[in-house]
């Protein structure tokens, strides 16, 4: 567990755990440095390991912030010598965030009626789109179904977080389904999946770039998420809110995307070391991209940061 209070004690930053009406049991409470222009005792640290947020931060106003973050902006510091802080004041035991009130009573998923590996069929749609249907089923862990079940003739996408398989998403391959895309049903979720980010677990810097749908994960690779529709969440506009650098790629050629775009990345100015929107020249829609642009701008956002 981090200790808080020899961390502040020793930096000589003040502290409240009682007496002021941001206090609370088992909470303990300073500034938020993250929401300039808002006084009060925003940001808490969780010690009550009954709560979900044990051993976290979270500001009451701009959201869930990782302990390297926090410590990089009290101090002012460079995230590498926040991290040796971070270590300092730890016992060494690896903590990841828990979402406890957000899961449900399932403890394990279990993919649809039929899924399989991909198949000659899933694969030429993905080659249709200009994907390496290869280097999909080994990053994203993708599968198919066959012509049985609620979910027949589709791509599964497995979701993870954490480690952990939490949902799935399908896409139809035959273009003649109403929906597109099928989630699985809330009440089979382990954890919703719009209270997490698909591609989460395999972001590999401190940037990420968001985008609307898996497909245009795919096409991006490892560093992208997707919010699974413009409609986000508060849940994972806080787990965006835990990187340095976010840019946002919601599709470009739809007002409300647009819109949502930027609602989001106002939403994370307050928290966020930097937010900016991209718009794509090449395609409108991510997903679309050559993979080649498609690379080039990964390594442009993600490898500049």
């Amino acid at each position: 567990m981090f200790n808080i209070t020899k961390f502040y004690e020793d930096h000589q930053i003040f502290y409240l755990t009682q007496g002021h009406k941001h206090c609370r049991p088992g909470w303990v409470q300073i500034p938020c440095p993250f929401c300039s222009g808002n006084p009060g005792y925003h940001l808490g640290f969780c010690t009550n390991k009954e709560e979900p947020y044990f051993n976290q931060f979270v500001c009451w106003r701009c959201g869930y912030k990782k302990r390297t973050q926090v410590i990089e902006k009290l101090l002012k510091i460079e995230w590498g010598h926040a991290l040796q802080e971070e270590k300092k004041y730890s016992d060494g035991r690896p903590v990841s965030i828990e979402y406890k009130k957000w899961e449900s009573n399932k403890t394990k998923l279990s993919l649809p009626v039929g899924t399989r590996t991909m198949n000659d069929r899933h694969r030429r749609y993905l080659r249709k789109r200009k994907f390496d249907p290869d280097t999909l089923e080994k990053v994203w862990d993708l599968k198919g179904t066959g012509p049985v079940g609620e979910y027949c003739h589709r791509i599964i996408a497995p979701i993870y977080f954490n480690k952990k398989l939490v949902s799935y998403q399908g896409r139809d391959i035959t273009d003649l389904a109403e929906d597109k895309y099928r989630a699985c049903r809330q009440e089979n979720e382990v954890m919703h999946h719009k209270h997490i980010l698909y591609g989460y677990d395999l972001v590999p810097k401190t940037s990420v770039v968001v985008v609307e749908g898996i497909t245009d994960v795919w096409r991006l690779g490892p560093g992208a998420v997707c919010t699974f529709g413009i409609k986000y969440r508060k849940e994972q506009a806080n787990l965006l809110s835990t990187f340095k650098n976010v840019f946002v790629m919601y599709d470009a050629n739809e007002t409300e995307a647009c819109n949502k775009a930027q609602d989001l990345a106002n939403d994370l100015n307050s928290c966020v070391n930097h937010v900016e929107l991209i718009t794509l020249e090449e395609a409108d829609d991510p997903g679309d991209l050559d993979q080649g642009i498609a690379d080039m701008i990964m390594k442009e956002l993600i490898g500049r940061r």
